[in-house]
């Protein structure tokens, strides 16, 4: 959420704003193109059509895999052009954190560029500084922008929600993270509006002797934190989530000894 994590920064002149250009973007020459419709025919994205009596490139829809420049019999008529995606940020939290993050531009997909970019900057930014931990905010599931999540990391904690979809998306992720031998732990967000499945998160832990962090329960003062666009462990430190969250941040502490 943009508007949340903006609202948690501070007003620092030193943030630093990058253009952000993903896979290049076919451009078709009016002056070039011959109207002869062989792009439009090939193009498996539907990203071509003919618009006031010309071959035209909809941009939004244009997956970058230039199978239109192959086919087109004018060398000079199709081009492949750099886009920009979005932009990369660096900046400070309240906490004086560093954070480096991004934002996508209008109908822009997330990808494993990006994620490698805004990966790669936290790492040469901590470098920079000094500092020997980098938390990386991986997205769900297991496509292309989570394996570029998990690449030269060190350790993943896997957040699983006491859900069939949850265990489902649980056991596909561990796996791929086996492919990439990483050690890894588990935190069981909501683990009591499902104890059956609960029960099968833990069980699953230790039979692979995965670690286990934490149980964080259903509370409403997520939603009430989030409505007011604050951290729960913020908005307010009693609640039963925040309570839960802070021992997990303990228990990876010993786990990782530091």
């Amino acid at each position: 959420n943009l508007k949340f994590l903006l609202n948690y920064l501070p007003e620092d002149p030193e943030n630093k704003v990058e253009e952000f250009y993903g896979m290049k973007r076919a451009v078709i020459d009016p002056v070039e193109c011959t109207n002869c419709g062989k792009c439009e025919q090939i193009c498996r994205f539907h990203a071509i059509e003919e618009i006031d009596f010309a071959r035209k490139i909809i941009t939004s829809s244009c997956e970058g895999c230039a199978t239109c420049t192959i086919v087109c019999p004018e060398p000079e008529a199709i081009k492949m052009i750099e886009h920009q995606a979005g932009e990369i940020y660096h900046s400070k939290t309240k906490l004086d954190i560093p954070l480096v993050h991004a934002a996508l531009g209008i109908g822009e997909e997330n990808s494993g560029l990006l994620v490698a970019e805004v990966r790669k900057r936290s790492g040469e930014l901590a470098k920079k500084q000094g500092k020997n931990l980098v938390l990386v905010d991986g997205p769900p599931g297991t496509g292309c922008p989570a394996a570029s999540s998990l690449t030269g990391a060190n350790f993943v904690i896997l957040v699983v929600e006491a859900s069939v979809s949850g265990m489902a998306d649980f056991h596909r992720i561990a796996e791929l993270i086996d492919v990439f031998k990483i050690p890894k732990a588990v935190i069981i967000n909501r683990y009591d509006i499902n104890n059956e499945a609960t029960d099968e998160i833990k069980k699953y832990c230790e039979e692979h002797d995965i670690p286990l962090l934490g149980n964080v329960p259903h509370d409403v003062s997520c939603q009430k934190a989030l409505a007011d666009e604050l951290p729960v462990v913020l908005y307010d430190k009693e609640a039963p989530a925040s309570i839960a969250l802070v021992e997990s941040w303990k228990n990876l502490k010993e786990t990782l000894e530091f």
